[in-house]
Parts: C-alpha cells; sequence; structure tokens
C-alpha cells in the first residue's frame, strides 16, 4: 500500500517542495521575511496583514502553460488508451478493455484534478455555494476526482493482472491495494473537509484528520505562500490541540504537528486573503461572535475583498 499512498501524496502536492510536515513549521518561523507582518508578529502578540487585493492571488496560481503542458500529455495518453479500449472490444478482449478504459479515465481524472487544485481568488457573493453560515466547506470536486482516480487505476492495475500470465498475482494485489482507498471513503471516515468557526473556537476537519482549538487559545492568524498559499492560525504555546486523524488506512493529509492549524487553500473556493481576515475579524471581536452559526457570519464573508475586488 505504501507505493500507492506515495502516488497520492504526490498528485496531491502536484510535486511540491511541501511534501512532508517539515516545510510547514520551516515557513511558519520564516513568517517575518515571507510577508508584510507587523512587528506585533514579529513578537509573537499578534498581526496585521496590509490589504492585498484579489487579483494579486493570481501569481500564487500554478502557470497555466505548465497545467496545460501536462494536460495535453494526459490527454495525448487517454485518447490512445480509448483507442486500444475500442480495438479490444471488438477483439474481445474483456480485460485489455477494462484495463485501457480504466487508464483513460485515470489520464482524464488526474488533469482535471490539476485544474482543481489551486487557489480560488473568488470573494463577495461567488464565495457562498459551498458557505453555510460560519462553516466554509472544502470544493467537493477535489475529493470526488481523487476516487475517480483511484478507482479507476485500481481498474486497470487488476486487469493488467488477469493478462499477464504468471506474475499477474502481483499486478492484481496492487490493484486491490490501491482499492483499499474506497475504505475509509465508505466508512466516511475521510470525507470531504470544512473550516468551522463556533462559540467553541476554531474547528478544521480536513479529508483524513480533525482539529478543534478554543479561542481562547488562539493567537492570530496570517497568509503564507511557499509553493502555494496557506492560512495559518496560530495558537498559544501552551495550549493542548484536541487533533487526531480519522482513518488508519490512507492518512491522504499531513497534518501539522507545530502550534497551529494550517488551512491550504487550495481546498476551498475562496480567496486566502478573505478567509484570512474573516478567521481574524472573529479573533480580534469576541463580541460579533454571537453571529457564528447565522447567516450573518456568511455575509461577513462575503464583504471581505469584494470592495477591493
Amino acid at each position: 500500500m505504501e507505493p500507492a499512498r506515495s502516488l497520492l501524496r504526490l498528485m496531491l502536492r502536484g510535486g511540491d517542495r511541501a511534501a512532508s510536515a517539515t516545510p510547514s513549521v520551516m515557513v511558519l518561523r520564516q513568517l517575518p521575511t515571507l510577508g508584510r507582518q507587523s512587528e506585533n508578529w514579529r513578537q509573537g502578540r499578534g498581526m496585521r496583514f496590509s490589504d492585498m487585493r484579489p487579483s494579486e492571488l493570481r501569481r500564487w496560481v500554478a502557470s497555466p502553460g505548465s497545467i496545460i503542458a501536462r494536460s495535453a500529455i494526459f490527454g495525448v495518453a487517454a485518447l490512445i488508451a480509448l483507442y486500444l479500449c475500442v480495438v479490444s472490444v471488438v477483439e474481445g478482449m474483456i480485460a485489455s478493455a477494462l484495463s485501457t478504459f480504466g487508464f483513460a479515465v485515470f489520464c482524464i481524472s488526474t488533469m482535471a484534478f490539476a485544474w482543481t487544485n489551486v487557489p480560488s481568488i473568488k470573494t463577495g457573493s461567488d464565495v457562498r455555494r459551498w458557505v453555510q453560515g460560519s462553516t466554509v466547506r472544502y470544493n467537493p470536486l477535489g475529493l470526488r476526482l481523487l476516487v475517480v482516480m483511484f478507482s479507476s487505476l485500481s481498474i486497470c492495475v487488476i486487469a493488467m493482472g488477469f493478462t499477464s500470465g504468471g506474475v499477474g498475482w502481483v499486478l492484481a494485489a496492487m490493484g486491490l491495494s490501491m482499492a483499499s482507498f474506497l475504505i475509509p471513503i465508505l466508512l466516511r471516515s475521510i470525507r470531504n473537509g470544512y473550516l468551522e468557526l463556533s462559540d467553541d473556537g476554531i474547528r478544521h476537519r480536513g479529508w483524513a484528520f480533525d482539529v478543534q482549538v478554543p479561542w481562547v487559545d488562539v493567537r492570530d492568524t496570517a497568509v503564507v505562500v511557499e509553493s502555494y498559499p496557506l492560512v495559518l492560525v496560530r495558537v498559544d504555546e501552551m495550549a493542548k490541540m484536541n487533533r487526531r486523524f480519522t482513518t488508519l488506512l490512507w492518512r491522504i493529509e499531513i497534518m501539522p504537528k507545530g502550534k497551529y492549524i494550517e488551512l491550504d487553500c487550495r481546498r476551498f473556493d475562496v480567496h486566502p486573503v478573505a478567509l484570512e481576515q474573516w478567521i481574524r475579524f472573529y479573533i480580534d471581536n469576541s463580541e460579533v461572535r454571537v453571529e457564528l452559526g447565522t447567516d450573518a457570519a456568511a455575509k461577513r464573508l462575503t464583504s471581505f475583498g469584494e470592495q477591493r475586488a
């Protein structure tokens, strides 16, 4: 199962340097050199970002040229696989047809995932699609595409096992290992994630982990950019964070070990700066937290950035 996990993490990270938990910690330590933070942040007492236009996010998005090039490669591979699938069907080779069809679907879904695995530049009313009250959900398309990718690749590899003769059992075993990704999906221990602000504090339910922090332990927040933008919510060093993985198999996201919540902005269909300013507003204005869980909180999120869009 380890090769399949490595493949999944490579696809999720897109070849990023942030393939382990260490870069996240490094980024946190380097915050003063990566953004326009205040002296308060540098002294660990809080921070203020200068206003940033939503259009500035475009420099954080992966180069369209590189995505187009990768899409072209996967597109050609998918067309070849579909052609071979048709030939296999005509000649009555069912296992070969399943294998090539599975590979074609894998290529198409991987190509689609590359286009969705980028930070959003949406602000204003455009962000309301996945927002309910003070809960901001991940864009569900990402996890759905992962399910399609692993299902199709499993079918491809298992079918190849039936056409490979004596060593086919090795491929079949690999395919079954990949198919085990569906077990936590069906058990809902891996599910679409969300960020929830409530009277009790901040909760980040990722695909495969759950982190909760009460307001009293939250210190400040910042947008940090390495290979992609993150919203980091810093927590008091003495706080005992309530965090856990929700699955024993397929821990497809890295849960930060430091005293902070790490929000991967590629998962949310909201501009990173708007999301950070929304969280910061409730950190700084405790008396307004009574509106959390209501439509007023969702409307407040739409107010960040729209006047500068």
